[in-house]
């Protein structure tokens, strides 16, 4: 009340009492900053692996650097060469579920052709959102936006596409592109058209250097898509283990790998578990659990 009327009015001091709902208040009160990997562990939830439950950071340490630089400032693109089955594509769900709570903007995923974008969606990304309370509430409950191709969020859109189709990597701006087994995709979108690769990454021009570009792959050869992204980045990181015998540091190579000589029989090595790592400070010969120590005591090891 201004204070010309109050004095007119005879009235003195006046206190005003505003008071929020509870929705008001979760609304207007600030988040505080966390990782992406924090952020995977109080949220996350893991359900078609070998380990479900929630997510455990110590499960795959190496991959707590990758998600936590991925929201760095300054950090458009990660690229990533990995071993088959190490949980990278997981660390990418955990770093869209992490902007659909935190910084929410459009979405698309990648993959190299549409039947693993379809079993993707199906059995990664839903069973990701469902299995959140933190993203479950970001679900329309209609089941026409929780398709195969495109999941409407409250707040944002996912899309999958894939590879080989030109018309699902165009006309549709994103800020986050997770791109899938690059070395997968195959030269051309299509007849006339680009690389899908150059193709997806027009999507994220609007929103400029605020996009994040994720590139996952295997290697196939020495000359594949994600050898040429890693080539092309500023700055190269390696994960260093560290031997459970002497606590020499070191970045695990095949040439390491050892068995015994009086047979090459793959199988055999396999299923009588032959092989050894061989550290290169002691030569001491690891087994799978002596590896898995190795990792995990390397937790926090990344060098440039």
């Amino acid at each position: 009340m201004p204070e010309s009327i109050r004095a007119a009015a005879g009235l003195g001091a006046v206190s005003i009492g505003v008071k929020f709902s509870k929705a008001e208040r979760k609304i207007l009160k600030k988040q505080q900053a966390i990782k992406v990997s924090e952020w995977c562990e109080r949220h996350r939830v893991v359900t078609m692996t070998s380990l479900p439950g929630p997510w455990r950071n110590e499960t795959t340490p190496y991959l707590t650097g990758i998600m936590d630089a991925s929201m760095a400032p300054g950090v458009e693109e990660i690229s990533i060469c990995k071993a088959p089955q190490v949980g990278v594509s997981e660390a990418a769900h955990n770093f869209v579920g992490y902007v659909i709570d935190r910084a929410p903007a459009p979405v698309m995923y990648v993959y190299p052709d549409e039947t693993t974008a379809d079993e993707n969606s199906r059995d990664r990304i839903l069973p990701m959102l469902r299995s959140s309370e933190r993203l479950r509430g970001h679900l329309t409950g209609s089941s026409d936006d929780q398709g195969l191709k495109r999941i409407n969020l409250n707040h944002m859109p996912i899309y999958l596409a894939w590879a080989r189709s030109p018309s699902r990597l165009g006309n549709k701006p994103v800020c986050y592109l997770v791109l899938d087994e690059v070395d997968k995709y195959p030269a051309s979108a299509g007849r006339g058209e680009a690389d899908p690769i150059s193709l997806a990454e027009k999507r994220t021009i609007t929103y400029g250097w605020k996009r994040k570009i994720w590139k996952i792959s295997t290697p196939t050869d020495e000359d594949g898509a994600i050898v040429r992204a890693i080539k092309a980045c500023a700055v190269v990181f390696v994960f260093e283990v560290c031997c459970p015998y002497c606590g020499g540091a070191q970045v695990m190579t095949f040439e390491n790998i050892t068995w015994p000589a009086e047979t090459n029989d793959f199988n055999e090595i396999e299923h009588g578990r032959l092989a050894r790592y061989e550290c290169k400070h002691c030569q001491a010969q690891w087994t799978d659990e002596d590896r898995n120590e190795a990792v995990l005591a390397a937790s926090s090891v990344w060098k440039a």
